[in-house]
């Protein structure tokens, strides 16, 4: 299931296998709103064939609809509730049994050169005997235009997601993106989205119609201290949660796409992550990573 953005629900192409759902799901489309309902639980991915099961301590269900916006030429307009339930959650305030519910609205589209891709959402529920409120806001903002031959976006990418001020107040504050994309950031997929202020300026080189180059770099800041760093897969990295300073990364990441034809498409990228004071005083360290990778779609 792909939803938006994939800020919460997503595939996970690259750098893992992709994440699968069994359940029942039902859509369609009425007076041009699309319409999704769905009951869930994510798949376990085993080496055999034929052989994966279900993973019984998750599970995701929800309605996710898309509207065209009349008034705002080029926009659409999502809105949706995802209820989530994970008896073995893991946070910086504790483990326990975690039952989340989300509601959100997604507002995108382009026009004249403008692209936009805004979020806002809100949780709550209960972990463990603590009550949930958490909250996260992202969005993506580019400019194209010509240069020559060349078509040029530069954009700008900013998220915030809500941290646990007090991991001893009854309440946890920390969002769960559930089930992001895990190149959330860049395609290295180190960091994710729970306790995270964001920013990333980024310039797109197009040349051609079939080749993009795009050069990006991050700056990464914990929205609390009180509360952890996470990985991209959601987890608390041990020994930051209570250490000062709230700057956790530098990211540079090079991102090269080439369509070959109407098959095949090529993708190059680098990536380096240079840790802040609080990740190195917690056993972290700087990070170089590379990939490449071919698709060829039928």
């Amino acid at each position: 299931m792909v939803y938006g953005s994939q800020r919460l629900v997503a595939i996970r192409d690259a750098p893992n296998v992709r994440l699968n759902f069994d359940g029942v799901r039902l859509g369609g489309t009425i007076a041009g709103v699309r319409v999704d309902a769905f009951v869930t639980r994510p798949v376990l991915q085993r080496d055999g064939v034929f052989d994966d099961t279900q993973d019984t301590t998750r599970a995701l269900w929800g309605l996710y609809t898309t509207t065209p916006l009349g008034f705002v030429p080029g926009g659409k307009l999502d809105v949706y509730y995802f209820g989530f339930e994970n008896t073995q959650a893991r946070f910086a305030a504790g483990t326990g049994e975690e039952r989340r519910q989300t509601i959100g609205t997604r507002f995108f589209g382009a026009r004249a050169g403008w692209d936009w891709d805004w979020e806002a959402l809100g949780q709550f529920g209960t972990f463990a005997a603590q009550d949930i409120q958490a909250w996260g806001v992202s969005t993506d903002t580019g400019y194209t235009f010509n240069a020559g031959d060349w078509k040029v976006r530069v954009g700008l990418k900013a998220d915030t997601g809500s941290g646990d001020r007090n991991l001893n107040d009854g309440t946890l504050g920390t969002l769960n993106a559930m089930f992001p994309k895990l190149a959330y950031f860049n395609q290295a997929a180190l960091l994710g989205p729970s306790n995270v202020v964001d920013l990333q300026p980024a310039l797109s080189l197009m040349p051609t119609d079939k080749l993009k180059i795009t050069v990006g770099y991050d700056f990464l800041w914990r929205a609390t201290t009180a509360d952890a760093i996470y990985t991209g897969t959601g987890a608390p990295i041990t020994g930051t949660a209570g250490q000062p300073g709230r700057f956790t990364a530098g990211q540079l990441s090079v991102d090269l796409v080439w369509q070959l034809d109407r098959h095949i498409q090529a993708e190059l990228g680098y990536v380096h992550l240079e840790a802040a004071k609080v990740l190195k005083a917690a056993g972290g360290h700087d990070v170089d990573f590379a990939y490449a990778s071919a698709t060829y779609r039928f």
